[in-house]
């Protein structure tokens, strides 16, 4: 089994985003929280910048399970266990509040030409 380490601090600015969530009854909760997108988005950039040799067909599917949130300022610390050639499995954890926050795996392709997208 091969790990790799990645982190990664996030920075979300002020965008208006806390006013039309007022609107619909929501309070802050949307400026206070990372987006799951963007955790997701962050956990395969690392894996497609560790991994598939800058060709993005590398990457086949991404299955994860959010365990919990991500605030602005946080740092996220990722571990990829790589199983054979076409498969890693990761965990990511905020440093500041040691807790996991996404789990999964991600299919590689090294074998065909093209990934199914």
């Amino acid at each position: 089994d091969e790990i790799h380490n990645s982190t990664f601090f996030f920075f979300q600015a002020e965008d208006g985003i806390r006013d039309f969530c007022l609107s619909r009854g929501l309070g802050d909760v949307y400026k206070r929280q990372l987006h799951g997108l963007c955790t997701y988005g962050i956990i395969t950039r690392a894996a497609y910048d560790n991994f598939c040799d800058e060709n993005p067909t590398h990457i086949r599917t991404v299955q994860s399970r959010f365990t919990s949130h991500v605030f602005p300022g946080e740092t996220l610390h990722i571990k990829f266990w790589r199983q054979g050639t076409n498969l890693l499995i990761f965990s990511a954890s905020t440093k500041e509040r040691g807790k996991e926050v996404i789990v999964g795996n991600i299919q590689l392709n090294f074998n065909e030409a093209k990934a199914k997208l």
